[in-house]
């Protein structure tokens, strides 16, 4: 005779063990996650000076790409998820947005898009930076990109200047590239 005088009992634990495990394997568990800063050293600054420049915009920070862009209509069903998984994680820094025709022109939102406003720095790569320009310029936005290093006043007002005389809402589309 064997030293399992009860293996019922022996199938009894088993077959408990294994709810157990399957239970607690299908409790929702919270995700381990900790806050992070919305804007990093460098935009944080930028982005007050943004606004202070551009008075009457609307500066939008780490704004999702999936936002801003869809797959162009009539695309099937594949080649529109192929697109959207080229964008769809992706952040924009800054969207600058009219004021006044943002309010009014939600329905055709990228007229109320003055520019989106990419802050380059080491994670930033020429080539992808290109590739992710052409496709957002194919929507009708224009991408500033500015500079590595730090950056005053004098030298964002520079690069935002095209859109310093139509932030009124006066020539909204003269702003975006393709239009």
């Amino acid at each position: 005779m064997t030293h399992y005088a009860r293996p019922e009992l022996l199938v009894a634990a088993l077959v408990v063990v294994i709810a157990l495990a399957a239970i607690t394997e299908a409790i929702p568990r919270t995700p381990q996650v900790r806050a992070k800063a919305l804007l990093t050293e460098r935009e944080r600054p930028a982005r007050g000076i943004i606004e202070r420049i551009l008075p009457d915009a609307r500066v939008h920070v780490q704004v999702s790409m999936g936002a801003l862009l869809q797959p162009k209509a009539g695309l099937g069903r594949e080649e529109a998820m192929r697109t959207r998984i080229r964008f769809f994680q992706k952040i924009v820094d800054f969207v600058i947005e009219d004021r006044a025709s943002g309010a009014i022109l939600a329905i055709l939102a990228i007229l109320a898009i003055l520019a989106l406003v990419e802050l380059d720095d080491r994670s930033h790569d020429a080539l992808r930076d290109r590739k992710r320009d052409a496709m957002t310029a194919s929507a009708g936005y224009r991408t500033i990109r500015l500079p590595a290093g730090r950056l005053s006043m004098t030298d964002i007002a520079t690069q935002l200047q095209p859109l310093q005389s139509n932030n009124a809402g006066t020539s909204v589309s003269a702003t975006r590239s393709g239009a």
